[in-house]
Formats: structure tokens, sequence, C-alpha cells
């Protein structure tokens, strides 16, 4: 068995799913556990949460790189939070990537033009033709969230009040 490993970290509003790999890409293991989306549960939740999944992994592996695709991923400040949130988890000699998640969704579809739709927790739609990549929505549930859980509960809820 490899003596390093990678960590495979889909980050959302609503749950986490992590996976481990030997260097080979072997899945070796898979956890699932609850959001990672500073948006939504706060900075401190959101390291909370991810450190309860991953610590048992951190403590028994030696993980040598990990890739995060993590919802709410959308700016600047964006990047930063997560990068002190990642930081605090991870030992200084593992290497990481960060990334919205839905370009890590449109970035593993085959072709030069592609579309993905997420209606999940929240919602977006990006597009890609060769280089070039388009977005609408996902700038949260207050701008634009159609489609999402949030936007079909809140019409739930707004029906049954009148």
């Amino acid at each position: 068995m490899s003596s390093k490993f990678i960590l495979g970290i889909d980050g959302g509003g609503t749950k986490t799913v992590a996976v481990l790999a030997d260097n080979s890409g072997k899945i070796l293991a898979k956890r699932t556990g609850k959001a990672s989306n500073y948006h939504v549960v706060g900075e401190k939740k959101a390291y909370l949460n991810l450190k309860k999944l991953l610590s048992l992994w951190l403590r028994k592996y030696t993980i040598h790189k990990a890739v995060f695709g993590l919802a709410g991923l959308d700016s600047e400040r964006d990047y930063l939070v997560y990068k002190r949130i990642v930081k605090r988890l991870l030992s200084p000699r593992t290497s990481f990537g960060l990334y919205n998640d839905a370009e890590i969704a449109l970035s593993a579809m085959p072709g030069e033009k592609k579309i993905l739709v997420i209606a999940g927790t929240g919602s977006t739609i990006w597009g890609q033709d060769g280089d070039k990549k388009v977005k609408a929505g996902g700038f949260d549930f207050i701008l634009s969230d159609e489609g999402s859980a949030y936007d079909l509960g809140l019409k739930v809820l707004r029906s049954a009040i009148k």
C-alpha cells in the first residue's frame, strides 16, 4: 500500500463528501459529513465540519495532496476564506488546490462544448466552449439561486401561507 495519499473533497451547503485515494488514484474510502459552504454555516462551522470529517484520515495517513471542490468559492475573498480554513486543517507539507465545485464537475465532462446545471442547496449554470467559460447564477440565495432547493422551498412556504 502507498505511504502517501490523496484527498478529494466536494463541499456543499448541505453536505460534504470526502474520498481518500492512493497515489494511483484508487479510492480507498469515502465519508460524508455536514455542510462546508461558509456562506451557509459560517467560517468557524465550515472549518469544524471539515475537521470532523477529515480528522481520522489526517491522523492516520500521510496526505500528499488534497483537492477541494467548494460551493460558494466564487470570488477572491471566498478563495482567501477557504484557503485560511484549509491551511488550519492540513499539514504544511500537504499541497492542495481550491476550486469551485461546479468548475471541477465541468472540467470532468468530455468534449469542447459543455453545459453543467446544478440545482442542489444552491443553483448555478456553467458553460464552456474551448477555453471560454461562462457562468450564470450561483451568487447565493439572495441574488440568484433560482431552481435551488432553497428557492423551491421558499416558494412552497410562501404558497402555503397564501
